[in-house]
């Protein structure tokens, strides 16, 4: 079973691209739950007083007690920090990015955000498949963050994709997916982070050494971009 844990950073819109340029969707194949979610807390138990003072602490916060990591509520620094933290355990992960160009989308593309969601996981996947990143005819199991779709578009992405992957192609076995609250998974919350990280450095040119980190260790793949150039 190949565990995949994805969220989002960014917006689906063509009207405000001038604003909004990327929808980035991060995707974390995790090979050890186990070791990785023990990291992730001895992350947040490490800085638990920087988190605590971060601007936009109420995002992550409540009443004192903590909820959850967010990507959008960390520092610069915290969010370097946990790059450089989590470049040790590339036995444990790979990333994979979508990038989906907002400037180069036909509008009816987005008329039904749900559908282009699910249509863009659908071309990642197909090409991390056979690009060999993700092994062949594999059961799969999706987690999502369940607040970045509609009801009606749950169900609807699981047999989307096992109609065009495992039945129509044969590139995988059964696929499941599920959705969460993040807060309850702490795997979303770190697909949350790196989608947020990547969302900020397409803005703001930062965070380019960490990412030359990610790529050397071998956690970070080769970026899939929608639509093509």
């Amino acid at each position: 079973m190949i565990d995949l844990f994805i969220d989002e950073s960014g917006s689906m819109t063509c009207e405000f691209a001038e604003y909004n340029p990327y929808f980035i969707i991060s995707i974390l194949k995790v090979d050890n739950k186990k070791v990785l979610k023990r990291a992730f807390r001895r992350f947040v138990s490490k800085h638990f007083e920087e988190l605590k003072k971060s601007p936009k602490a109420n995002k992550m916060f409540n009443n004192g007690k903590f909820i959850e990591l967010k990507g959008s509520a960390l520092t610069g620094k915290l969010k370097r920090d946990f790059i450089k933290y989590f470049s040790k355990f590339n036995d444990c992960f790979n990333l994979f990015l979508i990038k989906i160009d907002n400037s180069k989308i036909d509008k009816k593309f987005y008329t039904n955000t749900a559908r282009a969601f699910n249509y863009a996981i659908k071309l990642a996947l197909t090409y991390y498949i056979n690009c060999g990143y993700i092994p062949k005819g594999q059961e799969m199991f999706l987690q999502i963050d369940e607040r970045n779709q509609s009801t009606d578009s749950r169900s609807s992405l699981e047999d989307y994709l096992n109609t065009e992957l495992h039945l129509a192609s044969d590139l995988t076995n059964e696929i499941k997916v599920s959705y969460f609250d993040s807060s309850n998974n702490i795997l979303i919350q770190m697909s949350d982070i790196f989608a947020n990280l990547e969302f900020s450095r397409l803005q703001t040119g930062s965070y380019v050494e960490e990412f030359n980190l990610l790529e050397e260790t071998g956690i970070l793949k080769k970026e899939f971009v929608f639509p093509k150039n």
